[in-house]
């Protein structure tokens, strides 16, 4: 006969050696803390990481109106070069009948580009290659280069010169051309029986420069901004890390 009792005895209850974990045992308690304190610092140590590379709202700013503005001035510019070219060869075109009011303007105006193309030349060339150190500096900045900065530093202050000497050459090319202006709208008034409009076109002709003027200050003031903020420890700093983690 077989022995119950060996029988029941095969199948006893495992050792304490493999009982499961009380999860109200201090082990446990402390296997779960240092799991615990073991993620603490993993994200504590991923979140330093990621905030170190967020790009400063000034950098954003600026690389924004870099890569914007040197865009818009190359097609601007251009668009100069075209202007320029079309001018010479469609003279007669733009001319017109030479004995009408709009011909003697246009052939008067006309006559100060040509004194004034060289210049304007010269100015055209500066302003492609400002704007393309703008677009080049802000491209530089999105990819966090470390020569970013100083290829903006010296496209603001190129961009200042630019300017100033744009407003002088178009200011003198306008006061060079006021006259004839002037003398349009009276003529034209006279061969067309039409009341003299002149002081009112001179009015608006004055608002305009005015806008103008503005929009010169308020552009270079921003561009001042550039440079500036260009050299702050804020901004060498970031490209600094930036690059360095990258590497």
């Amino acid at each position: 006969m077989v022995d119950d009792n060996n029988d029941d005895s095969n199948f006893a209850s495992p050792s304490s050696d493999q009982s499961p974990v009380n999860p109200m045992s201090a082990d446990f308690e402390e296997s779960d803390s240092d799991f615990g304190d073991s993620q603490a610092s993993g994200s504590q140590s991923s979140g330093s990481q990621s905030s170190g590379s967020l790009r400063p709202l000034g950098v954003t700013v600026m690389m924004v109106l870099c890569i914007v503005g040197g865009l818009v001035g190359l097609s601007n510019g251009c668009m100069s070069g075209a202007g320029l070219v079309f001018n010479q060869v469609a003279s007669d075109m733009l001319v017109g009948d030479p004995d009408s009011a709009n011909g003697r303007m246009q052939a008067e105006m006309m006559r100060t580009n040509q004194r004034f193309m060289i210049p304007n030349i010269l100015v055209m060339v500066l302003g492609l290659a400002v704007s393309g150190g703008l677009l080049a500096g802000g491209l530089g900045l999105l990819r966090v280069k470390p020569w970013a900065l100083t290829v903006l530093r010296r496209s603001f202050i190129a961009c200042i010169v630019y300017e100033l000497v744009r407003i002088v050459l178009f200011a003198v090319m306008q006061v060079q051309n006021g006259p004839a202006m002037e003398r349009f709208y009276e003529d034209f008034a006279a061969e067309s029986n039409a009341p003299d409009m002149s002081e009112m076109m001179n009015a608006m002709i004055w608002v305009g420069f005015a806008v103008w003027g503005v929009w010169i200050v308020t552009k270079i003031g921003v561009i001042i901004w550039g440079y500036v903020y260009a050299g702050t420890d804020t901004a060498k700093d970031y490209v600094g890390k930036s690059a360095s983690e990258t590497l």
